[in-house]
């Protein structure tokens, strides 16, 4: 019974409505709904006749369509089996257009030779891929307006070797004798077919007409066929024996190929017909075999077996793959072989992409969200975050939001970064709904630095893993990018597999290019020659080989192909990839040509409706352009996720070539006409595009524009965790904006400071923004401006060493502040003139200080600030050496975090709590608080606090005696990467309004809590690399915020020594209070300062040797680890220092 409309399969395939039945199979109109609607046609398998053999037959189809790809073929797309019945289907290309039959004969008559020749076209192309056709008939031609002609179902296609012992296939009345007769078969048996259909065409009967089947059997074996011409004598004579030719009873009178068919029909005629075009020529270079990647492809597809039968719970296996190698190599062509593999298995695949200019933070994973249905029940953690990324359509409110009430809600500000893309996480989990899958991500090398964060995240999260990520990416490109540095942290993390693809060397080269076309000889000579030219890149040679036929150097003799001999050594060939593809495009028609820089320009996929606008021109010009393209495969056909068939250059090789070459006026008028018609295009969602708008315009020059979108692209990115493209829309703003818009100036300023000072531990640059503000300010008269500013130029001075300036520009801050009437940023300038005392030595002042700020947040309600001040207050008691203070100020900051539902800031304070509780004494409060930090960290895949917990229960648990568990915590400390800031995540967040959510100076707790003005509540860690930096030192912007500043120049006396200890401070010589903690007491690691030794490679290093050296003595044959743990616990028991403990304890590791 055939699917009513509407009916979805595999919640992904909509029926619109029945197309056709055959022999084998129903085919449907479908509506992709995870690309947006895009209209395919579904063929099922016909369930009556399933059988292993009509399975196979069906697989077939789809493996012998995936290889082809042709202008006058119909393309495929995906392989699958439905949920519901477990019907095999495959979903291809929907031609729109009318099958042979429905069309006027008359008018068919009159395209003939037309038709004739796009049939022949399509057959040579099969044949040369070793394949036969086997259903040739009508109602397998399709015809697209204006006049293309498409070969269809390709159910009974089979290999040539295979065919020739095959007995009988394909519409009685199209098959040739041979075929009835169980011989032997090859490419003459479809030109049979063909003849048929053209006898048809030409009188409106067929050459063997019959009902009953025995007798049309022995029609065609007599082989007696009635001339056309008796029927209409104007038929052309040529016609008739272009025809008749076709349908000689005997294999050997019939053309042998289909090159021979058309020079029997352009016999006599005026204008020859062309078998080959640069459209066809195109179809045969790029679709040559799959060279020379077996044992790579092998990798992969092992890789996802595994992840597929252990469900993603088999935390040993790998979770992401990265392909490498040099543009052009293959990388794509190798995924395209695993999904091909993957769709016949019935395995769920996804596709995600990066793009190098305009996309959005997250965009392949978001890309990868569209394409699943949206589950009837979304975790409330995780929709604020999936509303944010996703938002579901006008009306499409899932009914569980509908009756939760909106301030139940989570709201999205209200957490911090590694809770957001833990949410991102939990989404990609969600979606998957228990199906494990694999998702491919292209293009890495342009993946933003939130993305790569949630790749870390991914990678190293606890539990089931549903989607087996492989992403491809431009080694050269990659280095400098954030994914070089994922790469270089994780890449011996077994979870991480890295795959390489090489060139390909002689041997290789010459199997692609005679896959490429049939040569008449090995082309042994010219294959030497262009791999040497190529250096083996594949995306090189095919543009070598479309050059080369295009001048003639490669042409067709006889049945096969040849090089020129006598000129192959004189070849002048593209000296690069590039040249070549200039080559090409410059031989393009001038709408053509304008349609291929118009799209150089967007540098991703498009709507046509979209690049008409762009390109000035009508619809149905643009429509011929990319027409015109495709055939010569330099664009690529897609579909969005809103259901548009988007159009884009095929390669970004392609579109670097055409886009260089390029004058700078014409880019920028192309820049300017894009950015136009964007905006004209999107009026209603403007803010989907404010990223592409803010490139567009400023690449053209256009600085009012140009402002306003960066403005608008730097919300978005601070709200969205990404500090780095919020620097870069702040710059381009400001060096739009007039001095005299101070308006948007100073807070744009403000914001830049915050970025670069906080989040992106550049205390130079924010220094530099935050004068730059403060003289703005002063000039324009804004006093709260002003003292933001001066707060602002304290905390980098303090950064950076001037204690002294800092704390001058801070009060200064204070002053101003007070005079503003302004009590929350009041609260910020004693918040950070707090932490400038604290970190210039004077503690004692800054307990007033903080006293202050947070009687006034209580006063005013701002929790924020109550809860970050309170912090500061406590790392500053604990400072002092008032470990009691502290202990009683962090227990009530974190009932008030947690009375307020603040988990973030309840589980990013939370290490202090384990801080203090060691101070006083109390070593198993420490330890169930890190405990539990840690538990939160690692399912947030906070590393930065993972660290500092681990390097603090490595130490507690000694204490505790625990070695064992000791030696595993810090085992598994050092299998973690860096320190996971330096090394670690490519940046933190950033701000939200200014006012809001402040964040903290880099140490896991043991740090000041950063001033308003960001989105990140509770802070980083800091990037660690050493012990305290010596005061003045200058700081260096890099990836990561710098060391500990609070601590690291604290003055002389109690406060200072007890800071040391607790800081685990490699030089210090305090012994342990035995009043004050336990007698065995190991320095304990400062949250966020870990142990400088582990950090330096040479230490680290022998830490590795030390703990090998435990491991091997633990096999326990030697009893070394049980006699080293003694030593550490004599030492002890005997009191000593801990110079000499930390010693047994680096035996013991």
């Amino acid at each position: 019974m055939p699917l009513s409309p509407g009916w979805l399969i595999n919640q992904r395939y909509a029926v619109v409505r029945l197309l056709g039945e055959g022999g084998m199979g129903t085919v449907y109109l479908a509506r992709d709904t995870s690309l947006g609607n895009r209209e395919i046609a579904l063929k099922f398998l016909r369930p009556g006749g399933i059988n292993s053999e009509t399975v196979e037959l069906f697989k077939n189809e789809f493996r012998s369509m995936t290889r082809l790809r042709h202008p006058n073929l119909a393309e495929v797309y995906d392989f699958g089996v439905a949920d519901e019945d477990q019907r095999y289907f495959l979903t291809m290309e929907y031609v729109d257009g009318s099958e042979l039959p429905r069309l006027p004969r008359f008018e068919m008559r009159q395209r003939f030779e037309s038709l004739a020749v796009q049939c022949l076209r399509a057959l040579d192309y099969i044949h040369s891929r070793n394949l036969l056709h086997n259903d040739i008939k009508p109602h397998n031609i399709m015809v697209r307006p204006p006049f293309q002609v498409k070969l269809l179902d390709f159910g009974l296609a089979s290999a040539q070797a295979e065919s020739a012992q095959s007995g009988l296939s394909g519409t009685i009345h199209f098959v040739a004798p041979e075929r009835l007769k169980g011989g032997a078969v090859d490419g003459r048996s479809d030109l049979y077919s063909l003849g048929v259909v053209l006898y048809e065409l030409l009188t409106g009967s067929l050459p063997h007409e019959g009902v009953e089947p025995g007798k049309v059997v022995s029609s065609i074996l007599r082989g007696v066929v009635r001339a056309p011409r008796s029927f209409d004598a104007s038929i052309p004579e040529r016609h008739e024996a272009f025809v008749m030719a076709l349908l000689a009873l005997d294999p050997d009178r019939r053309p042998v190929n289909p090159a021979a068919a058309l020079e029997l029909l352009n016999g006599g005629a005026g204008g020859a017909l062309q078998l080959d075009t640069a459209e066809t020529y195109a179809s045969f270079v790029t679709s040559g075999r799959f060279v020379g990647r077996d044992r790579e492809l092998e990798t992969l597809v092992d890789l996802a077996t595994a992840h597929i039968e252990s469900a993603g719970r088999d935390d040993r296996l790998p979770r992401f793959v990265a392909v490498s190698g040099p543009s052009g190599i293959g990388k794509s062509r190798l995924l395209r072989e695993l999904k091909h593999r993957l769709q016949l298995a019935g395995v769920r695949n996804l596709t995600g992409r990066c793009y190098e200019d305009g996309g959005v933070p997250f965009q392949p994973f978001v890309d990868v969200l569209r394409q699943l249905p949206r589950p009837s029940q979304v975790p409330p953690a995780v929709r604020p975050v999936l509303d944010q990324l996703v938002p579901p359509e006008v009306g499409e409110t899932p009914p569980e939001e509908v009756s939760t009430p909106a301030a139940t809600r989570p709201a999205a500000e209200a957490i911090g970064k590694e809770e957001f893309i833990a949410g991102v996480a939990e989404s990609l989990a969600h979606y998957a709904q228990g199906a494990p899958g694999v998702v491919f991500i292209e293009d890495l090398q342009w993946s933003d630095a939130p993305g790569v964060d949630l790749m870390e995240h991914l990678l190293l999260r606890p539990g089931p893993a549903p989607w087996l990520y492989v992403g491809s990416l431009r080694d050269e490109e990659a280095r400098s990018a954030p994914i070089g540095s994922f790469l270089e942290r994780h890449g011996g993390h077994q979870r991480l597999r890295q795959i390489r693809l090489n060139p390909l060397d002689a041997a290789q080269v010459t199997e692609l290019i005679a896959s490429m076309v049939p040569f008449e000889d090995r082309p042994e000579r010219l294959a030497r020659l262009l791999a040497d030219r190529t250096e083996g890149n594949p995306l090189y040679l095919e543009e070598i080989m479309k050059a080369l036929a295009e001048d003639g150097t490669l042409r067709r003799r006889g049945l096969a192909w040849i090089a020129e001999s006598r000129s192959l050594e004189a070849i002048r060939l593209p000296p690069s990839l590039a040249s070549a593809v200039i080559q090409r495009v410059s031989a393009l028609a001038d709408e053509e040509r304008a349609v291929a820089e118009v799209l150089s320009v967007f540098n991703r996929p498009v709507a046509s409706e979209l690049l008409a606008r762009a390109a000035g021109i009508g619809s149905d010009s643009a429509a011929a352009a990319i027409g015109a393209l495709d055939r010569l495969r330099l664009v690529a056909l897609e579909t969005t996720a809103d259901g548009r068939a988007v159009v884009g250059l095929a390669h970004s090789r392609i579109r670097d070539a055409v886009y260089q070459g390029l004058s700078d006026d014409r880019r920028r008028a192309l820049h300017l006409a894009v950015a136009r018609a964007i905006e004209t295009t999107h009026a209603g969602a403007i803010e989907a595009v404010v990223e592409e708008l803010a490139h567009h315009f400023t690449a053209a020059g256009e600085p009012g524009p140009s402002a306003d979108y960066c403005l608008r692209a730097a919300r978005k990115a601070k709200g969205l965790y990404y500090p780095q493209r919020l620097v870069q829309f702040l710059e381009r703003a400001l060096a739009s904006l007039g001095e005299d818009d101070t308006a948007r100036r100073l807070p744009a300023l403000i914001d830049l400071s915050m970025a670069r000072s906080n989040d992106l531990a550049d205390a130079e640059g924010g220094l530099s923004a935050a004068r730059t503000l403060y003289e703005e300010a002063r000039k324009a008269g804004d006093v709260v401006h002003e003292s933001i500013a001066l707060r602002e130029i304290g905390w980098c001075m303090g950064f950076l060493g001037d204690d002294r300036g800092a704390l001058d520009h801070t009060r200064r801050a204070l002053a101003l502040a007070r005079t503003t009437g302004d009590r929350n940023d009041e609260i910020w300038c004693l918040n950070t003139l707090g932490t400038t005392l604290a970190r210039s030595g004077a503690n004692s002042e800054a307990v007033g200080v903080f006293d202050e700020a947070r009687t006034l947040s209580a006063a005013l309600g701002n929790l924020r600030g109550e809860l970050t001040v309170a912090n500061n207050a406590t790392l500053n008691y604990l400072g002092l050496g008032e470990a009691d203070k502290a202990l009683g100020l962090i227990e009530e900051t974190l009932a008030t975090a947690r009375s307020h539902d603040r988990t973030y800031y309840y589980y990013r304070y939370l290490p202090n709590l384990g801080n203090a509780r060691y101070d006083v004494g109390d070593l198993p409060g420490a330890i169930q608080a890190m405990e539990e930090a840690l538990a939160w960290s690692r399912e947030h895949v906070f590393l930065q606090v993972i660290l500092h917990c681990l390097d603090n229960l490595g130490n507690f648990y000694s204490q505790r005696g625990l070695h064992d568990r000791a030696l595993r915590v810090l085992d598994h400390r050092q299998r973690l990467p860096g320190d996971g800031a330096a090394e670690g995540r490519q940046g933190a967040a950033p701000g939200g309004a200014r006012g809001g959510a402040p964040a903290q100076r880099p140490g896991a707790g043991r740090l000041p809590a950063r001033r308003p003005g960001h989105g990140f509540p509770g802070g980083r860690l800091p990037a660690g690399g050493g012990g305290f930096r010596p005061r003045g030192a200058r700081h260096r912007s890099r990836a990561g915020p710098p060391e500990d500043l609070l601590l690291r120049s604290l003055g002389p006396g109690p406060g200072r020594r007890a800071a040391r200890r607790s800081q685990g401070d490699a030089d210090g010589d305090a012994r342990p209070d035995p009043s004050r903690r336990p007698a065995a007491a190991l320095p304990r690691q400062a949250a966020g300062q870990p142990d400088p030794g582990t950090l330096r490679p040479g230490r680290r290093s022998a830490g590795r040797r030390r703990a090998r050296g435990a491991r091997r003595a633990g096999g326990r044959r030697q009893g070394g680890v049980p006699r080293v743990r003694l030593a550490v616990q004599r030492a002890a028991r005997r009191g000593a220092g801990r110079e000499r403990i930390g010693r047994r304890r680096d035996r013991l590791l």
